[in-house]
C-alpha cells in the first residue's frame, strides 16, 4: 500500500520556478508515484488535497510555510524522496561575478539603483504589496505570481497606467522587452515589429515566426492571460499600445489575445484604429469582431504574425508551408479514424481547434469554446479530442507540461494505445524555462507508439508543432532531427501541424 510521507519547513520561503524544477525531479524517482514541493497556500493545499498529496500537518500549514510531500511504494522511499528535496532546496545555483543575492526589496534597489524592472515571483496572495511597492517608486512590474485577486489586479493595473508604466501580469508568462527575455522566451533577435500579448505562448510563437523571416520583435509586452476579462477593461493593453505607438524602433504593432469579453476587444479595435502604425489583431477563439481599414484582424497566429511581417518589409515568407503527410495516411489501418492533440498550453490549442474545426467540425476539449464540446472527463477522451495540458486539473501536484514531460509521455501511450485513434497532435515549446531537452522525453515513447502500432497493422502518425528557433537553449535543429528520427513529422506553427494532421485523419 503507498506511503504518504511530508515535511513542513516553517516560515521558508522559495519561489514557484524553483520549486516545480524540483517537484519534477523528485517525481521521477524510482518508486515515487506522486511528489510536490509547494508554498502553503490555500490554492496550493486545495491542489495538494486533490493530488492525495495532503497530510494532516500539510492542512495546518501557513501560508508561509514550505510543504514537501510525496506518495511512494513504501516507507523508506517516502524519506529518500523528501530527503532528496531538501537536498536539492539548499543547493544554490552557480552566479557570476556579476550577480549578487539579496533579502529585500530595499536592498536590491540600492544593489541596482538605476534599475526599472522589477519580476515578482511570490504567491498571488501576498503580490499586491509588493506591486504597488515597485509601482510608487517609479518601477515597471513583471508580474510572474497566479492567484492574484482580480480586485488586486484591477487596482494595480489602473494604479500602473495613472504612473506611465507597465504592469506584466498577473501570471504573466513571457516577454521580451530591448531584446531580453522574461520568463517562457526564445532567443528571438529585435526588430521592427512590436507585440502585446494576453497570452504566452502565443507571443513565443509569433516571435519565433517573426524572427524565422529574418525579422524581430522590438518589444513583446505581456499583460496577463485576464486583461479582456469583464472589469480589467484590457487596461494594460492599452498602456502598451500607447508605449509601442511612441517607440521609434517598432514600425509594426501586432496584438495577441484570447477571446475575452467582446464589448471591450470591440472597443480596443475601434481605438486602435487611431494608431498611426500599422496595427494586426488576432484574438483566440470564436469571437464576431468589426475592424476598420487600418486594422488587419486575422484569425490564427500564424497568419497574424505573417500579416505583420509583410507590412514590416519582410523580404520572404517562405517557409511556412503545409507539411506534406502523404507518406502517413496510407499507414493508417481501418477503424483508426480519430485525432487526440495533447498540448502544454491553451493558446497553441485553441488555435489548432480553430484550424481543425473547418475540416473535423466540433472536437472534445477540456477548455471548450465556439462549436467544441466539453469533455466529461478530462482523463478520458472520446472522437476527436484535443487536451490542454497545462490546465489547472493537470498541473495538480505537479509541474507545468512545458517543464516536466511525465504527464504527456502517459497520455501519449493511453491515446496511442485506442484502436479508434489514427493520429496524434503534440506541441513542444523550446526555449528559455523549458524542459532542457524534450526530445530526450519524447523520442522513447514515440518509438514505441510507433513500432507497436506498426506490429497491429500501420504505424500511428504523430505530428508536432515545433516552437523554437536555431538559437535556443535546447536548439531547434537538433531537436528536430532527434523527434524525425524516431518518425514523427515536424512543422514549425501550430497551425501547420493542425492542418497536417487533419490531412492524416480526412486522407487527402
Amino acid at each position: 500500500m503507498p506511503i504518504l510521507k511530508s515535511i513542513i519547513r516553517k516560515n521558508t520561503y522559495y519561489d514557484s520556478a524553483t520549486l516545480m524544477k524540483i517537484s519534477s525531479k523528485i517525481s521521477k524517482l524510482s518508486g515515487v508515484a506522486r511528489a510536490a514541493v509547494m508554498m502553503g497556500t490555500d490554492p496550493n493545499k486545495e491542489i495538494l488535497s486533490a493530488a492525495g498529496l495532503l497530510t494532516p500537518e500539510g492542512a495546518a500549514a501557513q501560508a508561509s510555510d514550505l510543504l514537501i510531500s510525496a506518495l511512494a511504494e513504501d516507507e523508506q522511499t517516502a524519506l529518500s524522496c523528501l530527503e532528496m528535496a531538501e537536498k536539492l532546496l539548499v543547493e544554490r545555483p552557480a552566479f557570476t561575478d556579476h550577480a549578487r543575492t539579496v533579502r529585500t526589496f530595499e536592498t536590491a534597489l540600492r544593489t541596482l539603483p538605476g534599475a526599472n524592472l522589477v519580476l515578482i515571483s511570490i504567491p498571488g496572495i501576498y503580490a499586491r504589496p509588493e506591486v504597488e511597492k515597485a509601482l510608487e517608486r517609479g518601477l515597471h512590474v513583471f508580474l510572474f505570481s497566479d492567484n492574484v485577486s482580480l480586485e488586486d489586479e484591477i487596482m494595480l493595473k489602473k494604479l500602473a497606467r495613472e504612473k506611465g508604466l507597465l504592469l506584466m501580469g498577473p501570471d504573466c508568462g513571457t516577454a521580451y522587452l530591448n531584446g531580453i527575455g522574461l520568463g517562457f522566451a526564445n532567443a528571438v533577435r529585435r526588430g521592427p515589429v512590436g507585440v502585446v500579448a494576453a497570452a504566452g505562448t502565443g507571443l513565443q510563437e509569433v516571435g519565433v515566426i517573426l524572427h524565422e523571416v529574418g525579422l524581430g520583435v522590438s518589444h513583446g509586452i505581456g499583460v496577463g492571460g485576464r486583461d479582456f476579462a469583464p472589469g480589467v477593461d484590457a487596461i494594460m493593453t492599452g498602456q502598451a499600445l500607447e508605449i509601442l505607438e511612441n517607440d521609434l524602433e517598432t514600425k509594426v504593432i501586432l496584438l495577441v489575445a484570447k477571446a475575452g469579453e467582446k464589448a471591450t476587444a470591440q472597443r480596443l479595435l475601434e481605438k486602435a484604429s487611431s494608431l498611426t502604425k500599422p496595427f494586426v489583431a488576432v484574438f483566440m477563439g470564436e469571437q464576431q469582431l468589426k475592424a476598420g481599414p487600418a486594422v488587419h484582424l486575422e484569425r490564427s497566429l500564424e497568419k497574424a504574425a505573417l500579416t505583420a511581417a509583410r507590412l514590416a518589409g519582410a523580404a520572404k515568407l517562405e517557409g511556412f508551408g503545409d507539411t506534406d503527410c502523404s507518406a502517413e495516411r496510407p499507414q493508417l489501418p481501418p477503424g483508426r479514424s480519430y485525432l487526440r492533440g495533447l498540448f502544454s498550453g491553451g493558446t497553441l490549442m485553441t488555435e489548432a481547434l480553430m484550424v481543425l474545426q473547418e475540416d473535423l467540425g466540433p472536437c472534445f476539449t477540456n477548455v471548450p469554446f465556439g462549436i467544441h464540446k466539453k469533455l466529461a472527463d478530462p482523463n478520458s477522451s472520446q472522437e476527436h479530442t484535443l487536451v490542454d495540458l497545462g490546465e489547472d486539473f493537470f498541473t495538480a501536484g505537479r509541474p507545468h507540461p512545458m517543464i516536466d514531460y511525465t504527464a504527456r509521455v502517459e497520455r501519449l501511450l493511453q491515446e496511442a494505445a485506442d484502436p479508434q485513434v489514427g493520429c496524434i497532435l503534440m506541441d513542444v515549446v523550446l526555449g528559455y524555462g523549458s524542459h532542457p531537452n524534450p526530445a530526450g522525453e519524447l523520442v522513447p515513447a514515440i518509438e514505441k507508439v510507433r513500432q507497436s502500432s506498426a506490429e497491429k497493422g500501420g504505424a500511428l502518425p504523430v505530428i508536432i508543432s515545433l516552437l523554437g528557433t536555431r538559437d535556443d537553449i535546447q536548439g531547434y535543429h537538433e531537436q528536430a532531427e532527434r523527434l524525425r528520427e524516431c518518425g514523427a513529422v515536424i512543422c514549425k506553427t501550430a497551425a501547420g501541424a493542425a492542418r497536417a494532421a487533419a490531412a492524416v485523419i480526412t486522407r487527402r
